[in-house]
């Protein structure tokens, strides 16, 4: 049993409960530099999840300097933003992609146009999908990443039928084996990289394992995209039968004033509580003192 974690607070909060166990650190923490490595080692950090933009010497030289464990991505879909960090689809449609519920912009068919004359500026282009990266495969890099220092291999598998998580995992746990058992001697498994290669949802790439992207990684066309639920959809119209079946607003809302004040001290606080009704203080635990903020609807 580990604990995985993804923001300090959990941190504390294993601490403050003296829980004994391992603790490993998400993606989501964004773990890049030797810095931030040191300072995780601090709170009893064993190892770190590395992003898929991070290469594999940069990966080796981590784990040269720092002696934590590292675990890498090794064979799923990629984002185009850094891992973890991308903020697109919360913000445009409220589906946040570091809650699992990621609605793929970077997956979708765009153009630039002219903001001015509205003119298609790209039309010889290679192709509408401009962000949609190829799916990582390093089974053909076994070697190379065990090499480098790698102590956990990362398949992404999330929103994954079940059938195709167990394929994947079988064929590298195979290859791998069979690398350790005999590291001379070992070839690539053909077999099992035909297995990948024929059930692959897109086509592949090893990214940034062995240094920057280029056009290659990007399936311009998007034939092999996966198309997702996020498609538009028409929205129901005023006439649509189930809105007529709601009831009519009976009651409007009174009218209604609401003053908010920041404080700088506690006590400041307690006397703006005391001339307002409902009123609420916000402070932040285990942080510094700061302004506090107490709102409250006027009388």
């Amino acid at each position: 049993m580990h604990c995985w974690c993804r923001t300090f607070a959990v941190l504390e909060l294993v601490h403050e409960m003296n829980l004994n166990i391992p603790i490993h650190t998400s993606v989501m923490m964004n773990t890049h530099n030797e810095h931030a490595i040191e300072k995780l080692k601090e709170y009893g950090i064993t190892r770190i999840v590395v992003g898929r933009e991070m290469t594999l010497s940069e990966l080796s030289l981590f784990r040269e300097r720092t002696g934590i464990e590292v675990e890498y991505f090794m064979h799923g879909d990629m984002c185009m933003s850094e891992s973890g960090q991308c903020i697109h689809s919360g913000v445009v449609f409220g589906q946040s992609g570091n809650r699992g519920r990621c609605l793929k912009p970077c997956r979708w068919p765009y153009q630039l146009i002219d903001e001015q004359s509205g003119e298609v500026l790209d039309s010889d282009g290679p192709g509408p999908y401009k962000l949609a990266l190829k799916d990582m495969c390093m089974y053909r890099s076994i070697p190379q990443l065990i090499q480098a220092g790698v102590f956990s291999f990362k398949i992404e598998g999330r929103m994954r039928p079940a059938p195709f998580v167990r394929r994947i995992v079988s064929t590298y746990r195979k290859a791998i084996d069979a690398y350790l058992a005999d590291p001379a001697g070992y070839q690539v498994d053909e077999e099992g990289w035909k297995s990948l290669y024929e059930n692959r949802a897109r086509d592949f790439t090893t990214t940034f394992a062995f240094g920057k992207t280029t056009k290659k990684d990007i399936g311009f066309d998007g034939k092999r995209e996966p198309r997702f639920f996020s498609d538009a959809v028409k929205e129901a119209g005023f006439q649509d039968d189930v809105l007529k079946q709601e009831p009519d607003i009976q009651k409007e809302n009174a009218p209604h004033r609401t003053l908010s004040v920041r404080t700088g001290t506690i006590e400041s606080a307690k006397a703006a509580i005391r001339q307002w009704c409902r009123c609420r203080l916000c402070r932040r635990r285990g942080l510094p003192p700061e302004p506090s903020v107490v709102t409250g609807r006027l009388r």
